[in-house]
């Protein structure tokens, strides 16, 4: 995938990257491989109250349903919850063990999430992450998706991960891959393992994890790429990663495999929300539009050649910098199309700088064109 068309916040060298692996930052992250197990009772759900006399924070409508989102999140990891308002401004959350609730130092403004493992260790979803109240509901949607659609239900088969899978990846270091001979392998899981190579990498699911994928988007083999497909295979199995890994798979499938994203979600997604599909929804609405596939900056003292409307040579102009103009090439459907002919114009910087990010839509009349 080329790095310069990826959205924000889409890693630009691949989630398993080495150096893209999610930090701890000091906290423990919650291990989703370590979950009760069902002979411990989570601790009681600790009530809320009023803090050194101030008026309890739920009073406020949007943090009540923040507080309830918690709640829900919380049990969805199975821990028990802490309301908003039980917390000591001083000392954090005043929770007993296998306990999770949202921190807040500066009554309301900013959240981080945090809690009491059962052997009264500190656990942080998120890491150590602030978040306003808008930014947290955000995270926690994204989380919720996972546990709400693609963790296996108790109708089809509720036991853990290591009892239902047991066959192990049988690659090793100099076997080969779609991307060439591996020369790192990673065990993530069994039967699911990091691989990579000196250009690319991914993740390496076993057979029997492989049959496991929705079909909208399994992959032959059992081989999901770094850059993109990761995704799949963390949506899959959400037990086998941590939170950022999970909240980062939502946006990235989304992105890029909308349609595959919703049918195995039943969600809709909206315009705005799938990178692709606003592509495919631009190129679309263009076909029979000039697009440019490609700008560079004209630079002072470089001569064009300017063709008349007749088409024939209108003569030179030399490039002063004074305006400023961008000299772009473009074609009938942009780079979607499989015309040979490009037309080369000058735009005003002003105006190019209004393009929408898929390309710049230019009518041939209102520009001055130059010889390729």
């Amino acid at each position: 995938m080329n790095p310069s068309r990826r959205p924000a916040g889409t890693p630009g060298e691949g989630q398993f990257a080495p150096t893209n692996r999610p930090k701890s930052s000091g906290v423990e992250l919650v291990d989703d491989s370590d979950e009760p197990d069902g002979t411990e009772t989570p601790a009681a759900p600790v009530a809320a109250a009023p803090v050194h006399g101030r008026p309890p924070l739920t009073a406020n409508p949007a943090l009540a349903r923040l507080d309830e989102k918690g709640r829900r999140f919380a049990e969805s990891l199975g821990y028990a919850y802490a309301a908003i308002d039980a917390v000591d401004e001083h000392h954090g959350l005043t929770t007993p063990p296998n306990t999770l609730g949202f921190v807040t130092y500066d009554d309301g403004k900013s959240f981080i999430i945090a809690g009491t493992r059962p052997d009264g260790t500190t656990i942080a979803p998120f890491g150590l992450a602030v978040f306003t109240p808008f930014e947290l509901d955000t995270r926690i949607d994204a989380s919720m998706v996972v546990a709400t659609h693609l963790s296996p239900s108790p109708a089809s088969d509720a036991r853990p991960a290591a009892e239902r899978f047991s066959q192990a990846n049988t690659v090793r270091v100099g076997f080969r891959s779609p991307w060439g001979t591996i020369d790192d392998v990673v065990p993530v899981a069994i039967g699911i393992d990091q691989v990579g190579t000196p250009g690319h990498g991914g993740v390496k699911l076993s057979a029997e994890r492989n049959r496991a994928v929705h079909e909208a988007w399994r992959r032959p083999g059992g081989w999901y790429e770094e850059d993109c497909e990761w995704a799949i295979a963390v949506l899959t199995f959400p037990d086998a990663f941590s939170a950022e890994y999970r909240r980062d798979a939502v946006s990235t499938a989304r992105n890029y495999f909308p349609d595959e994203y919703e049918a195995v979600t039943g969600e809709t997604i909206r315009p705005g929300e799938s990178y692709a599909r606003d592509e495919a929804t631009f190129f679309a609405e263009h076909a029979n539009d000039w697009v440019t596939t490609a700008a560079l900056a004209a630079q002072p003292g470089n001569v064009e050649h300017i063709i008349a409307p007749d088409g024939l040579s209108g003569g030179l102009r030399v490039m002063t910098g004074e305006p400023k103009l961008v000299k772009v090439w473009a074609k009938v459907g942009g780079r979607r199309t499989a015309t040979r002919e490009t037309r080369v114009f000058l735009v005003p910087a002003d105006d190019y700088a209004g393009r929408d990010k898929f390309g710049f839509v230019l009518d041939p009349d209102r520009y001055e064109e130059v010889a390729p």
